[in-house]
């Protein structure tokens, strides 16, 4: 498991819905997607908790791998929203 530190959120990009589920979630570019589901939470994220799909500025995110899998680094003040 990653915790991580002080307001950051970690980020692995969410499946997007399709038209029957009544929303879509959609791309603003093919490579820089704007939902993902996530992954941990720093101690001092006060609204996000993992598991959430949240909406997010893709421009802002930093890119790591751990173990193959690519993951997004985010600070909490640049989610813009929780799809519930």
């Amino acid at each position: 498991m990653i915790k991580p530190l002080n307001d950051y959120i970690l980020l692995s990009y969410a499946k997007e819905k399709d038209k029957e589920d009544g929303i879509i979630l959609s791309d603003i570019s093919k490579d820089k997607k704007s939902t993902a589901i996530v992954a941990g939470v720093g101690d001092q994220v006060e609204k996000i908790k993992v598991n959430d799909v949240v909406i997010f500025n893709p421009f802002i995110v930093r890119e790591i791998k751990i173990d193959g899998k690519k993951f997004y680094v985010v600070r909490e003040k640049d989610v813009y929203a929780i799809y519930e």
